[in-house]
């Protein structure tokens, strides 16, 4: 290929990375389009045109596209990265957990795959593996915020607080507009029942995103707790108008009116909740709790037992139903 031609498609390949990282889907498209109609086997730009598709939900033009790069490249870490992704996208966990093993076995320094192999782990039920390779993801990368985050969630699902708590306040350290790793840290507090500080940390969440109605809805679970119901029935109102279908917000809002001995209010609440999504832990262990406010004994029997399926290695679940 000559020099003239090379220039050609680094140029292109930059003005696309450019429109792509600015969401300006269409430009980048046709740059990669481009760089492929002059060489088809051009790898990067194969697997950048497939990371577009699968961000617009063309999840099997994204395949192929991958697929073909790999056909270039089949040891490359990051091809087999985003192929993973893709396949957790689609609920190929274990298929997912294999290639992330595959990418990380052929660039043992990337740490990229080593995150999502924590991932994968985490959704098939192996939670302490997943432990193990998020540290190898940290040990390449120490301050991903993102990393970071994710650590301190699995500790917390492990049953290890103190160190959930270290690992979010690193996260936020790292990147202070980091949002969940700001909700999750008010989550911990809230098991840990220290509410006002769980509330902070929920109102620093609003701070960097005010329309998320997930932090609100935590918010106002913090706030009936220490019972401050008024305004806590105003924030759920809020968060449920603004986020209807969010099956956790009911479940929480759930708890709150169990509390205030609402029966038919949290009732209708967990109907909601279950019809949206009946395959979510926080979801699940929230309508427990409802349950057992509610002295609602056959509901709290069948509510552990469902735990047990969702999550037998989550310690959240352990304590919950033992």
């Amino acid at each position: 290929m000559s020099e003239d031609l090379t220039a050609t498609l680094h140029d292109l390949l930059v003005t696309g990375l450019r429109h792509h990282d600015v969401g300006e889907v269409e430009q980048a498209r046709d740059a990669y389009l481009r760089i492929l109609e002059i060489d088809p086997r051009h790898a990067q730009a194969l697997d950048l045109a497939g990371v577009l598709c699968m961000q617009c939900g063309e999840l099997e033009a994204a395949r192929d596209f991958y697929d073909a790069a790999l056909e270039v490249e089949p040891e490359n870490a990051r091809f087999l990265t985003h192929v993973g992704t893709l396949q957790l996208h689609q609920g190929e966990l274990a298929e997912a957990v294999d290639t992330f093993r595959t990418a990380a076995d052929s660039d043992p320094t990337y740490a990229e795959p080593k995150f999502f192999l924590a991932i994968g782990l985490r959704g098939v039920g192996q939670r302490l593996d997943a432990v193990d390779s998020l540290d190898e993801a940290l040990a390449e990368d120490p301050n991903n915020s993102l990393f970071l985050s994710w650590r301190g969630t699995l500790a917390w699902e492990t049953g290890d607080f103190e160190a959930a708590i270290d690992y979010l306040e690193r996260s936020l350290q790292a990147d202070g507009t980091n949002l969940e790793a700001m909700s999750q840290l008010g989550s911990v507090l809230v098991d840990l029942e220290d509410f006002s500080m769980a509330e902070r940390c929920f109102r620093a969440a609003l701070d960097i995103a005010p329309n998320n109605a997930m932090s609100r809805g935590k918010l106002a679970d913090a706030l009936a707790r220490q019972g401050c119901r008024e305004e806590a029935g105003r924030e759920f109102k809020v968060a449920l108008e603004t986020s209807s279908n969010d099956a956790r917000l009911w479940a929480l809002y759930s708890v709150m009116l169990a509390g205030e001995g609402n029966s038919d209010g949290a009732t209708k609440a967990v109907v909601k909740a279950r019809e949206i999504d009946p395959n979510s832990i926080d979801v699940e262990l929230a309508l427990l709790e409802t349950f057992t406010l509610l002295g609602a004994t056959d509901s709290i029997a069948s509510s552990k037992e469902r735990l047990r399926e969702l999550a037998p290695d989550d310690a959240r679940v352990d304590a919950a139903v033992t």
